[in-house]
């Protein structure tokens, strides 16, 4: 049996089946080919030593440190964070440009002036009693604000907010 939630503007989806196993977390953003992306297929997976449910509860309470919105929290699944950012400027305590590289333009990095729609979603994995997998995933599109007439751009990721969530998780875990 298959629960679908349809986001808005992102026109994503965070799909779920009966099987924690079979879960997939799919969105489609602005620029590239609007071709839906799997991100429990990206970011790169790292392992921790604790139970799943405490490092679940360590990853929840970074993303509240870095005012990360929630519409994904599923214990069950092991899946936490938002596919749904709409962001300008400034997200998580910096520039957006340090996360995530959406061109250049005449004011410099579209990331900071333009509106970027982001995913991001953390999963995390129990490998045993103690210890966890984790992989933090993001992917981000950006639509110029001059409007549809002009052509929105596939982001990529630095690795910064990423490095930045383990680092803090780590911390947390402490």
């Amino acid at each position: 049996m298959m629960q679908a939630l349809t986001v808005g503007a992102l026109s994503g989806a965070i799909v779920a089946t009966a099987h924690a196993q079979d879960y997939r977390a799919r969105v489609t953003l602005p620029g590239g080919n609007r071709l839906p992306i799997a991100l429990d297929t990206i970011g790169t997976p790292y392992e921790v030593d604790a139970p799943k449910a405490r490092v679940y509860d360590a990853v929840a309470l970074v993303m509240k440190d870095l005012k990360i919105p929630l519409d994904h929290d599923d214990v069950a699944f092991g899946t936490i964070g938002n596919a749904t950012l709409q962001l300008r400027a400034f997200f998580a305590g910096s520039q957006l440009s340090r996360y995530v590289e959406c061109g250049l333009g005449v004011l410099g990095p579209n990331a900071n002036s333009w509106k970027v729609h982001m995913a991001l979603m953390t999963f995390v994995d129990s490998l045993g009693p103690n210890r966890t997998r984790v992989r933090v995933a993001l992917s981000a599109g950006a639509a110029d604000p001059a409007g549809a007439t002009k052509e929105s751009t596939m982001c990529g990721t630095t690795g910064v907010l990423e490095d930045k969530i383990s680092t803090l998780l780590a911390k947390q875990l402490r």
